[in-house]
């Protein structure tokens, strides 16, 4: 699996700010997207984490992919993850 990570991600939070840290994230899943990778999940993305990286990503992957709501027909629970069904 792929997944945007920095040791660093701290210092270059404090050096260049949450809207260009997200805007790299955002450039990321779109990479990967257009890879054709599949989008798992390490919490259910049907649970709200308002303010949260996690949730920006959530909607950006709702975004993208035409998608209002979580269900069975584009969320599957596997083990303790959940896979996009796209």
């Amino acid at each position: 699996m792929t997944y945007f990570y920095s040791q660093n991600y701290n210092q270059l939070y404090n050096q260049y700010g949450e809207d260009y840290m997200r805007a790299i994230n955002r450039h990321f899943l779109s990479q990967q997207k257009a890879l054709g990778k599949e989008f798992w999940f390490s919490h259910n993305p049907a649970t709200p984490y308002p303010g949260s990286s996690f949730e920006m990503e959530v909607n950006w992957i709702k975004e993208a992919y035409g998608i209002t709501s979580f269900n069975s027909q584009n969320l599957q629970q596997v083990g303790e993850y959940w896979r996009l069904i796209n």
